[in-house]
This record gives C-alpha cells, structure tokens and sequence, in this order.
C-alpha cells in the first residue's frame, strides 16, 4: 500500500517543481525584457560590451585630464573614474555640447544633475582609469641665511723692559707692538622686500541677468528670446525644430512663458532638462541689467524657480 502511495504521489511533486521552473523563468524574461525596454527607452546603445579604453592608464592625475580640454580630446572625470568621450559626445543622446561644455574637468556634479548612477556603466568602453588625488607639487627646501662673521686678529705682545748698563737706570722701552685689531666691515643683513599680496580668485561663475524690458526687445523669428522658471533662453534657432510648429514658439517670444508652458501637455521642468535646453541659455532673470557671479555647478541649472511637476 505504501508503495502504491509513493507512486501516486511521485507524478505531483514532479508537475509542481516544473511549474516552479517554468514560473521563475517566466519572471527571468519578463525582468531581462522590462530591463531591455527601459534602456532602450532612453536611446542607451545595449551592444557595447567592453569594459574599459584601448588606452586604458590604470591612474590619470587632473593635470593630465586638464590637458584633455577640447572637443576633439575631451576627457573628465566622473565620480572618481576618467573617461575619454572625444568619441562619446557626438552620439550623446543630448546635444554633443552637453558632454564637450565639461572637457579637461571634473564633471561629477553635472552628471548627477542630469542622470542616475545606473547609466555609468554604459559609458565603460570610454574607461581610461581613476583620478590619482595624491599628485601634488611638492616645496623644494630653502636655503638658510648666513649670517657674517668677524674674523680673529692675531694675538698682541705685551711690552717688556729693555737692559741698560750698569748704574744707569732702567727706563721701560716700548718695542714696537701689533696695531689692536680692527673689525672688519660686515655686510648688512639683507632686508626682505615687501611682499605683493596674490590676487584672489572671485567667486563662482560669471552670469548675464536681464530685466523682462530687456527679454521683450526680442519678440519675434529673428531674436525670439523667452523667460522659463527664472531663466533666459534664446530660442532663435529652435522655432523650425519645434515638433508642434513654429507659431507655438513664436506666440511667447520676448515674454516670461512659463505659464503658457507649463499649460501643454507633459510640459515642466523635466522636459527642459531632456530635450537639453541648458545649451540655450544665455543668462537669468533679474531686476537689473548685469553681470553677475553664481556657483559654477549651477550654471546650466535649466529653472532657478519652483515649477509645477505635471
């Protein structure tokens, strides 16, 4: 009877390990297709595969990255790793300037304004090595001063008593003695010249800020310039690229739009930072016409203003 219950129930637990199987393959794929969509989603290229540079260096001091500073040799730093992205930046999914704007630079805070550390990884086959922190010049040691010394004299001969004949009297003869020493003349000790104070670095970042007096004298196709969340940009040459025509664009030209904006669909402050409208600002919103100083990670900042998050 035993027997006959065991191969009864052999077939059942047969049937429910492979729908176990097949259930967390099921959910293998389904992950592996999810992951697959999600990256393609944000145009990220899934055929690269290599994990570093051709010219891989193993380290990279900032000096050497800062000699790396033009879009034809852009190299920079993010989150401790050195990338070469002279061959990146044209086919970034933003516009080439996005990624050439940071070359010979530390760009750690840029990039994590515009994306996550999960994309890093896509950019691997760029790897050329990590930032040695540790190169710095080093101060020679100086000389010390040497002070003059006086040099001895000679040593002096007291005068003695010359003999004289008999019955004459003694009478102390002086021969002829050393002069006393003379000190020799010193050179003074050298004065130290007073000392220019080294000039001070000015804060942060130079910035443009223009009253809307100064936005409305560009109204229209030939200088269409808009306010969005406290920032200037010049549209001139995006009317003809607007995927919903150019009388949307121009309506708004020489205004603070961020009202109108905000009323299209999926239009806020996201949608600026997608599309890469940082590269299209020329300055802030200010109560004066001026030139003015802000923190250097923030000048691409594409709103400095609270925005409705549609």
């Amino acid at each position: 009877l035993e027997d006959y219950q065991e191969q009864q129930d052999r077939p059942a637990a047969v049937h429910s390990r492979l729908v176990s199987f097949v259930l967390g393959m099921l959910t293998l794929t389904a992950t592996a297709v999810g992951a697959y969509f999600f990256l393609a989603k944000d145009d990220i290229d899934l055929q690269r595969g290599k994990s570093q540079h051709d010219n891989f260096q193993g380290t990279v001091t900032m000096a050497t990255i800062q000699s790396h500073a033009v879009p034809e040799d852009c190299w920079m730093a993010i989150h401790g790793n050195v990338y070469d992205m002279t061959e990146y930046a044209p086919i970034h999914p933003g516009l080439p300037t996005l990624i050439t704007r940071h070359c010979g630079k530390d760009a750690t805070a840029e990039y994590d304004f515009e994306h996550s550390l999960v994309l890093l990884p896509i950019v691997n086959e760029y790897l050329l090595g990590t930032v040695d922190f540790t190169a710095s010049p080093t101060l020679r040691p100086s000389k010390a001063p040497t002070s003059p010394t006086i040099a001895p004299s000679p040593p002096t001969t007291p005068p003695t008593m010359a003999p004289t004949e008999r019955g004459a009297t003694r009478s102390p003869t002086n021969r002829p003695t050393t002069a006393p020493p003379t000190m020799r003349p010193t050179t003074p000790p050298p004065t130290l010249r007073p000392t220019t104070a080294a000039p001070t670095t000015p804060w942060g970042c130079p910035m443009e800020f223009y009253t809307l007096a100064n936005v409305a004298q560009h109204p229209d196709a030939n200088s269409c310039w808009y306010v969005l969340y406290g920032v200037v940009y010049d549209f001139t040459n995006y009317i003809d690229d607007h995927k919903g025509g150019r009388g949307t664009i121009l309506a708004e030209c020489g205004t603070d739009a961020t009202v109108p904006y905000e009323k299209e669909k999926k239009h806020d402050v996201s949608l600026l930072i997608k599309k890469g409208f940082s590269s299209m600002i020329i300055g802030r919103l200010g109560t004066t016409r001026e030139t003015g100083r802000v923190a250097c990670d923030e000048v691409d900042l594409v709103a400095v203003t609270a925005g409705t998050m549609n």
